[in-house]
C-alpha cells in the first residue's frame, strides 16, 4: 500500500533475505489494486496500520483480511509483524524469521488440508463442513 510503486528493497533487506535463501534484488514494490483484491481469496497483512488502511480503501474485502503473524503458532509471538523499513539488519532478520515461520505453518496447514480432503473424498457419504471463522472487526 506504499504509494511509491516500483521501489527497490533497501540493501539491508536484500542482505537479510539472503540469509533466508531469498534473492530480493529484483523485487519491486507494487500498489494493491481493486483487481488484485477481487482476484484474491485471502489478503495477508502484517500490521494493524496496514489493516486499517486496506479496510478503509477496500471495505468490501474486510472478510479477506488476515494477520500473517497469527500463523506463527506461538502464543508469545505478537499477531502483528512490524515493518522493519528504515531499520537495521537485526530487525529485518527478526521480521523475515516471523514471516518464514508463518509461511511454513501456512504451507503445513494447506498440505494437511489437502490430505484430509482427499481422505474425506474417499468416503462418499461424508460431507465436508466448513468451519466457522471469526471476522476481523
Amino acid at each position: 500500500m506504499i504509494e511509491r510503486v516500483n521501489r527497490q528493497s533497501p540493501e539491508v533487506a536484500i542482505e537479510a533475505a539472503k540469509q533466508f535463501g531469498i534473492d530480493m534484488s529484483g523485487h519491486r514494490s507494487k500498489l494493491l489494486t481493486d483487481e488484485v483484491v477481487e482476484q484474491s481469496g485471502v489478503l495477508f497483512i502484517m500490521d494493524y496500520e496496514l489493516f486499517k488502511r486496506v479496510k478503509s480503501q477496500f471495505p468490501h474485502a474486510k472478510h479477506k483480511l488476515f494477520f500473517l503473524g497469527i500463523l506463527q503458532k506461538d502464543n508469545t509471538a505478537p499477531v502483528e509483524i512490524l515493518d522493519p523499513y528504515g531499520s537495521n539488519l537485526k530487525n529485518f532478520q527478526k521480521t523475515f524469521s516471523q514471516i518464514t515461520k508463518s509461511i511454513d505453518n501456512l504451507a503445513t496447514l494447506a498440505e494437511s488440508s489437502v490430505i484430509n480432503n482427499n481422505k474425506l473424498n474417499s468416503f462418499p457419504n461424508q460431507k465436508l463442513q466448513p468451519q466457522k471463522r471469526g471476522e476481523l472487526g
